[in-house]
């Protein structure tokens, strides 16, 4: 598991985003996903994959509710993919996955990422760590980015299940040599 110690070797104390364990549990997220929020936090910066700095709302940390099947629930948006502003990775509080949804008007998408925070704060971790690490040995990418998507596949299976998934996706840009560059 990831800890705040380790999320700001590599990102930096003060590009770490935390949220206070009681509003956490106040907004009604899980004991576990508060400790996470509360005492490992999200890395404000990890492009091209992640980032907490919206544009044009909603933003970061901001909690909306909405009805599925007719049931109250509510999203704790965490942040953005750093390329698209349009979507946000949400966490959904009643369920606890993470799931990516697309904010436009008239047009509605979402796709569940990962199947909890804790997960999805280690894929971001991962690959941030391999993109530090491919910029010093950029002849092994392919192979490093294979070790990687095992690596994940075993830490959260249904992130990797379909080849079109976000974190698929995302893998086989880096396998392609798209993002390493910081």
């Amino acid at each position: 598991m990831i800890t705040n110690e380790i999320l700001a070797a590599t990102y930096g104390e003060e590009n770490i985003v935390t949220m206070p364990f009681k509003r956490a549990r106040q907004i009604g997220l899980s004991p576990l996903d508060s400790r996470m929020l509360a005492f490992v936090g999200l890395p404000r910066e990890s492009p091209p994959i992640f980032t907490t700095r919206t544009q044009d709302g909603p933003d970061s940390l901001s909690v909306h509710g909405f009805k599925t099947d007719g049931e109250d629930n509510k999203i704790l948006i965490l942040g953005a993919p750093a390329d698209d502003n349009r979507r946000r990775f949400c966490l959904d509080v009643r369920d606890e996955f993470i799931v990516l949804i697309l904010f436009k008007a008239n047009e509605s998408w979402a796709e569940i990422v990962n199947s909890s925070l804790d997960s999805f704060v280690e894929f971001i971790y991962r690959i941030q760590e391999f993109r530090d690490q491919i910029g010093k040995e950029p002849a092994e990418s392919r192979q490093t980015v294979e070790s990687l998507r095992s690596y994940l596949r075993d830490l959260d299976p249904p992130a990797l299940e379909e080849s079109d998934s976000w974190w698929s996706v995302a893998l086989d840009r880096l396998s392609a040599g798209e993002g390493t560059s910081k």
